[in-house]
């Protein structure tokens, strides 16, 4: 297991925090990341994989228009967060390839977080020769950030 992954276990299980995940760029790899982490079953609800935009609008809640964006890995974030009663919702969405996608290049990344009602985002481009190697990359970019995130909001006086 990555020292990623488990930091993450570890700030989410000292604050007694669950986590749920709305996917699209990562297809379904985020969830099972976690679920790999020991112990994940005390915290982790559950996922969506709204790999289609429909998806998206209709499960998710996200506002029609282009996905690809930063609102609109948020608004899946939310969704997430709410579909599962988790304290934190992360989200993944951008465009793995092969082509690029709404006007977006091949390695965009956006990733939503809903954490306890705060919500933020981040843009990682990320690296890869193809769509699995970008996947791998875009799941070590959602770790780091959210590690990032709970550890400053812990230092603001968070949860």
């Amino acid at each position: 297991m990555s020292a990623y992954r488990a930091k993450f276990a570890q700030l989410v299980t000292q604050r007694g925090l669950t986590v749920a995940v709305a996917e699209s760029m990562t297809a379904g790899e985020l969830a099972t990341a976690i679920v790999d982490i020991p112990g994940s079953g005390d915290w982790f609800q559950g996922g969506v994989v709204a790999y289609d935009t429909e998806t998206k609008y209709k499960i998710l809640g996200v506002s029609r228009g282009p996905v690809v964006r930063a609102s609109a890995a948020v608004e899946m974030a939310c969704g997430a967060a709410a579909l599962f009663n988790a304290d934190i919702g992360i989200a993944t969405t951008g465009c793995a390839g092969p082509e690029p996608m709404e006007d977006q290049p091949v390695g965009t990344l956006w990733i939503g977080f809903d954490i306890a009602g705060e919500r933020f985002h981040r843009h990682v481009m990320v690296a890869g020769k193809h769509p699995p190697a970008r996947r791998d990359h875009s799941i070590a970019a959602v770790f780091d950030q959210a590690n990032t995130l709970l550890r400053e909001l812990q230092l603001a006086g968070g949860q």
